[in-house]
């Protein structure tokens, strides 16, 4: 009996480090609903009522930088519509709810030594995995140069050694110059708080899985400001076949790997794996938990 559970633990470890995971319609386990409230809890933030630190003029968004109570905000255009929020005084705070579901993209590739991030915004996402993956080497494009001389001026963003690269191009124009691959890609695009048309189509989810390195994973923040669920969920199945969706509010976070399995059991044990060694501050775990889609929605 012994020897039988050995061997199954070891399987399932292999299955683990050599295996791409996806866990298109799982269960990933009863999370309290306490724990989920505090995951879910975003501090209020109005953008139109905040004091303003500095508006800087752009081609492409209009950037304001405002203040309210410790936060600062990252807001685009005349609707100040909400960006990014930075607590100076807690560098490992993600505020806004939907980029740490994003932050579920850690535990699906198989290898997390290369990451790239389409869109940077204030950097808080980009800011909060480097903290915990510190021998990743993170690349990150940006289209609007106000927003990174923003972000780097006002967000904490800092590109000082090698593990960090901000690149000012266009998203798309990137990946169709870049021949890296990258064992995560998420993409978080907008453009005058509007998603570029070439970023909603399968064309574009293409050439993400193609400059994913094996057993790696793309994540996509939706946004129902700014294009249909359907229409993503169609262009993203069209590219990788099927993905995970977690939901909040108005965004969706879909989330496909390069290669598909449906043995949700190891995406669970790699989280856990995961989180026992980074120690993330929003349990990768008990987000899976908390907002995955319960209704299956990929073959």
């Amino acid at each position: 009996m012994v020897k039988t559970r050995l061997f199954y633990e070891i399987m399932l470890l292999v299955l683990v480090l050599v295996w791409p995971v996806a866990g298109f319609g799982a269960d990933f386990g009863p999370v309290s609903g306490e724990i989920c409230q505090n995951l879910y809890n975003q501090p209020p933030a109005d953008p139109k009522l905040a004091n303003l630190v500095e508006y800087r003029a752009s081609s492409q968004n209009p950037v304001y930088v405002l203040e309210q109570n410790q936060y600062l905000i990252m807001s685009f255009g005349a609707v100040h519509d909400l960006q990014s929020m930075y607590n100076p005084k807690d560098e490992l705070e993600v505020p806004l709810v939907y980029q740490r579901i994003m932050s579920i993209g850690a535990a699906y590739p198989k290898n997390l030594k290369k990451v790239l991030m389409l869109g940077l915004g204030g950097g808080r996402l980009t800011q909060y995995l480097r903290q915990y993956l510190k021998r990743a080497e993170f690349t990150v494009v940006e289209l609007d140069p106000a927003v990174i001389s923003v972000a780097k001026a006002h967000f904490g963003v800092q590109e000082k050694d090698k593990h960090l690269k901000i690149v000012q191009a266009d998203a798309w124009e990137y990946l169709k110059d870049s021949k890296d691959k990258f064992d995560l890609i998420l993409v978080d695009v907008c453009v005058s708080d509007t998603v570029p048309p070439q970023v909603k189509s399968a064309d574009f989810y293409k050439e993400v899985k193609a400059h994913l390195a094996k057993g790696g994973t793309a994540v996509q923040n939706v946004s129902l400001k700014h294009y249909y669920l359907g229409e993503a969920e169609a262009a993203m199945r069209e590219a990788f076949g099927g993905f995970d969706s977690f939901e909040t509010d108005m965004n969706f976070i879909l989330v496909a790997p390069e290669m598909i399995t449906k043995h949700s059991g190891v995406l669970s044990y790699r989280a856990k794996s995961r989180q026992k060694k980074y120690s993330f501050r929003y349990p990768l775990g008990e987000l899976l938990g908390c907002f995955h889609r319960k209704e299956p929605i990929s073959d």
